[in-house]
């Protein structure tokens, strides 16, 4: 047996699973605070989830305040005022209901309120210290996986990137994930959020840093994918798909956490910041391409992929069928839709260099990423 690297796996988010654990809720937010801050995203929240997780909360005597109402990804302007509300109203827990942005803003909050120093700080270098108020994350999407993860992705409008304020202490302290909270979700939301976790699943598993642990939830994740991703685009209000969507989501970011992404996550950052193209729809369209250009440097392991998701060992046949896959979603989206030019992608390669980029299988530089990945992609 060659040598083996030693690795490591961490996971310290109590998971709570299944249809109708919402209901958990008031009862294990209770051992973790008295007075609550709830975060949601769109002004959607307050129809759909908020009465619920009102009665939830206030029936176990929790006292709670509310942020929400803002749209996009989370930048640094909402939480910091996001953080105001914390402080001002002295709460000492953090609660995010919501889709990734949600519950990165949510995780962000939590491990800056009550610190000094600003957001943008801590996202540049400054040391964050270590500890946050407890946090736990509701996903009513089936995507990011943000749920069991150590950071938290966010925007600086002002300075145009996007960055992870990332520390080991920012993994919430529980996760309730309900597949019935993705069941209001429309059809091109519910592709867009399963790409990202396609995506998330395959990168981890070709990423230089899997391990055979990281290997095993990306395998199962793609197992439900395959099984559920198109089924749950065509029928929304199929729980037994929706249940296995919320899983491979789940499963994406337990992966994701310990072993990083690659390319499509490195390049879907610029692109996301400047042109404000949803994150699961940029990181589909990018990832047949990031494929191909990665091919020969994880062969075996795009087969065995392709084996999952299609039934068919080869590799080469993998960028054909996530092709084919956008196309069965209603999507046929190239860069050049989004209002990108070729003058443009020398920029989006320079600023692609982040975390992701280092675990890619195959280390590109930027006249590489320009030539391979986004001229073919325009």
């Amino acid at each position: 047996m060659a040598e083996e690297k030693i690795r490591e796996f961490h996971l310290p988010t109590r998971i709570i699973f299944g249809v109708g654990s919402l209901s958990t809720l008031g009862k294990e937010a209770k051992k973790l605070g008295e007075k609550a801050l709830v975060i949601g995203g769109r002004k959607s929240f307050e129809t759909h989830f908020k009465p619920k997780v009102e009665s939830l909360l206030e029936k176990e005597g929790i006292k709670l305040s509310f942020f929400y109402g803002w749209e996009g990804e989370p930048d640094t302007e909402i939480v910091e005022e996001g953080r105001r509300i914390g402080e001002k109203e002295k709460v000492d827990l953090i609660i995010a209901i919501g889709g990734g942005s949600v519950i990165d803003c949510g995780k962000a909050i939590s491990g800056v309120i009550g610190k000094k120093g600003s957001v943008e700080e801590f996202l540049e270098g400054k040391e964050l210290p270590p500890s946050s108020l407890p946090f736990i994350a509701i996903p009513t999407t089936a995507g990011t996986g943000s749920e069991v993860t150590n950071n938290a992705v966010l925007i600086n409008k002002k300075k145009i990137y996007k960055k992870s304020l990332r520390a080991p202490f920012l993994n919430p302290k529980l996760a309730i994930v309900d597949p019935v909270l993705t069941l209001t979700l429309p059809p091109h939301i519910t592709a867009y959020t399963g790409l990202d976790a396609l995506a998330q699943l395959m990168e981890a598993y070709v990423s230089l840093g899997s391990n055979p642990i990281t290997d095993s939830f990306c395998i199962k994740g793609l197992k439900f994918i395959s099984q559920s991703l198109k089924k749950a685009f065509e029928n929304g209000e199929d729980i037994s798909h929706r249940y296995n969507m919320s899983l491979a989501a789940l499963l994406s970011g337990m992966a994701l956490t310990n072993a990083g992404l690659g390319a499509v996550h490195g390049l879907a950052h610029p692109i996301g910041v400047r042109w404000g193209i949803p994150h699961g729809l940029i990181c589909g369209v990018l990832l047949p391409y990031v494929v191909r250009f990665n091919m020969e440097y994880c062969k075996k392991k795009y087969a065995e992929l392709c084996q999952i998701l299609t039934g068919i060992k080869d590799a080469y046949h993998l960028p054909i069928f996530l092709t084919q896959l956008l196309w069965d979603l209603g999507i046929n989206d190239r860069l050049r839709n989004w209002g990108i030019k070729e003058k443009d992608l020398a920029w989006i390669a320079e600023n692609s260099f982040s975390g992701s980029m280092l675990k890619n299988p195959r280390r590109p530089n930027k006249d590489e990423l320009v030539k391979e990945i986004l001229v073919p992609c325009l």
